[in-house]
């Protein structure tokens, strides 16, 4: 583990018929990788094809995806 790793959260769209995704909104940066929750504010987004992307600052291929989701 590297105790000094730093998290960024983004929102991200994917791009049906396109491929890959887009990043919509950078919802946290710099989260120490030990804390456990951070507070993120969706109110100002809408659309489908969402997904939050949870990755480890320097390295983009550490990290993890939510399922898709719709934001009303």
């Amino acid at each position: 583990r590297d105790r000094s790793a730093k998290l960024n959260i983004t929102l991200e769209r994917a791009r049906p018929g396109r491929g890959g995704t887009r990043t919509v909104a950078t919802l946290a940066e710099g989260i120490p990788y030990r804390q456990r929750s951070v507070e993120v504010d969706l109110s100002d987004h809408r659309g489908d094809n969402l997904r939050i992307s949870v990755r480890k600052v320097g390295d983009s291929e550490t990290g993890g995806l939510s399922e898709p989701f719709k934001l009303p």
